[in-house]
Parts: structure tokens; sequence; C-alpha cells
């Protein structure tokens, strides 16, 4: 909902690691150098705590990575963790009030698009359902299915009574 927030989001995200591992993060970003080999394995252990917390990752989520095409990404946002691009300053959080749909909004404890983030989405939207899933990441249908495919099932079925 807010570009800059999440920017700084992901920063702490970052930081986290230590203040090492983000100078050489944002340094590779900065160079264009993301597909050096110590980026990767950066990115690897960033994804491992931010994003699919399984080992090993589920088929499907390393197929999606074999033939990505970053260029639209890049163009909006240029980067996760440095401003820029054409959504840099981007903000709908002011404009989240205007949905009037039944909403759930569902994040992990770890996931890359925080905690903190999707509360200011659950905020911002009236009546709106928030579930922050424990231990998981950016991907709980895969990470506590269960729980997931339970949380999914009462949002819908509170919409049919």
């Amino acid at each position: 909902a807010d570009v800059s927030f999440h920017i700084q989001e992901t920063n702490r995200l970052l930081r986290e690691f230590n203040a090492e591992f983000a100078r050489r993060w944002l340094n590779f970003e900065m160079r264009g150098q993301t597909d050096d080999p110590e980026f990767m394995s950066m990115m690897t252990l960033l994804y491992s705590r931010h994003v699919c917390r399984l080992s090993p990752w589920p088929e499907e989520f390393v197929f999606s990575f074999s033939d990505m095409n970053s260029a639209p990404f890049r163009t909006m946002f240029f980067s996760e963790f440095l401003p820029g691009g054409r959504h840099r300053g981007w903000s709908r959080a002011a404009d989240l009030h205007r949905i009037t749909v039944p909403t759930l909004v569902l994040t992990g404890e770890h996931d890359l698009l925080t905690p903190s983030e999707s509360w200011l989405i659950h905020l911002g939207i009236a009546g709106s359902r928030l579930r922050i899933f424990a231990d998981s990441a950016h991907m709980p249908f895969w990470e506590c299915p269960a729980e997931h495919l339970a949380e999914t099932e009462t949002f819908w079925k509170a919409l049919r009574s």
C-alpha cells in the first residue's frame, strides 16, 4: 500500500542479518550486479527467511525463478530495498478506506511484506480481517497449508451466511 514504508521495512529486515550484510546487499543492487554469485547466495538466505521457510523449497517455487522476467518489476520499483523506478514514493494507503468489499489480509510472521505493512492495510480497510501466520513467511499456503486453508474457508463461509 506504501512503497516508502515497504522500503523502510525491507531494509530493516536486511539489517536484522547484520549491518555488513545490508551494506553488501545494497552495494550489489546499486551496481546492478544482482547476478553475482555472492549476491545470489545472499538472496537465497534472505528468501529462505522471508519468502519461503520450507527446506527444500517447493518445486513450483523454484520453477518460478527459472525463467522469470524481472524487467517489469525493476521498471516499477527498481528494487524492494532501494527507492526508485516509476513507483518511487507511490502510496495508496490513504485510499484503502475506499475498499468496501469483504477483505482478508494474510501475512506470515516473517513475511517480506511485513506484518506491519499488512497491519497498515488491515487498518485502512474497514471490516477487514487480518491473519498473521506464526513461523511463516510469504507462502503460508505451502508453509502451513492446513491453517491457511482453514482461515480462507472461515472467511468464505462467513461471506455466505
